[in-house]
C-alpha cells in the first residue's frame, strides 16, 4: 500500500510539476513515532539529454537554451535557480486536492513539500550526470583504505563504480561498497 500511495502521488502531481518546469526527486509516505508523514521532494527539472548536444561535462550542466530555462538558469550563471516557497506552495495544493478528491489514503498524515536540500543524496544515475566535477560525501558499508567515509570530486559513475578524485589522485569505489553518496557542503 505505501509504494502504491507514493506512485500515486508523483503521477497526481507531473503535469502540475511540468508547468513549473520541476520534476519530482523522491516521495516517501511512512510512520514517524505516531503519525503518518507523506513527503514529497521536488527539484528543477533535468533535461534527460543531458549527454547530447550542449551538456557542459565541465559545469555539469546543460547549456541548451531549453534546459537552462526548465533549470532556471540565466544565460550568465551556471547555478540552477533555488525553488522557493511558492513552488513548493503550488504542488503541495496540487497534492492536497488530488488527495482529498480520490481519497487513497485511509489515515491521518502530515504532507510535507521540500526540496532535496543542498546536501542532497545523489540516488539516480541522471544525478551522477548533472553534478559531475562538484564536491561530493561518500560513506561506505566498510573501511577502505582505513576509512568509511570520503570527500571527493565527481568523476563519474558507471556499472563498476563511482570515481572521484582525492587529493589529486583517482579513487573508483565498487558500487556495491557504496552506502551513499552526497553533494558535498562547501563553506
Amino acid at each position: 500500500m505505501k509504494k502504491e500511495i507514493e506512485n500515486a502521488v508523483e503521477e497526481a502531481c507531473k503535469a502540475k510539476l511540468a508547468e513549473l518546469s520541476l520534476e519530482i526527486y523522491s516521495v516517501e509516505y511512512k510512520r514517524e513515532g505516531k503519525d503518518w508523514i507523506l513527503r514529497v521532494y521536488i527539484d528543477r527539472m533535468f533535461c534527460e539529454d543531458a549527454v547530447g548536444i550542449g551538456y557542459d561535462k565541465q559545469a555539469g550542466m546543460n547549456t541548451d537554451a531549453r534546459c537552462q530555462k526548465a533549470q532556471g538558469i540565466k544565460a550568465d550563471s551556471k547555478r540552477e535557480k533555488p525553488i522557493g516557497i511558492d513552488e513548493c506552495t503550488a504542488i503541495s495544493e496540487a497534492i492536497s486536492e488530488y488527495l482529498d478528491k480520490n481519497d487513497i489514503i485511509d489515515n491521518n498524515y502530515y504532507l510535507e513539500v521540500s526540496t532535496p536540500g543542498i546536501d542532497r543524496e545523489l540516488k539516480k544515475d541522471i544525478d551522477f550526470i548533472r553534478f559531475k566535477g562538484r564536491s561530493v560525501d561518500i560513506s561506505l558499508y566498510k573501511r577502505i583504505d582505513g576509512q568509511k567515509e570520503y570527500r571527493g570530486t565527481l568523476i563519474e559513475k558507471n556499472d563498476e563504480g563511482i570515481a572521484v578524485e582525492v587529493d589529486e589522485s583517482t579513487k573508483v569505489f565498487s558500487n556495491n561498497d557504496v552506502a551513499k553518496v552526497n553533494l558535498a557542503i562547501e563553506f
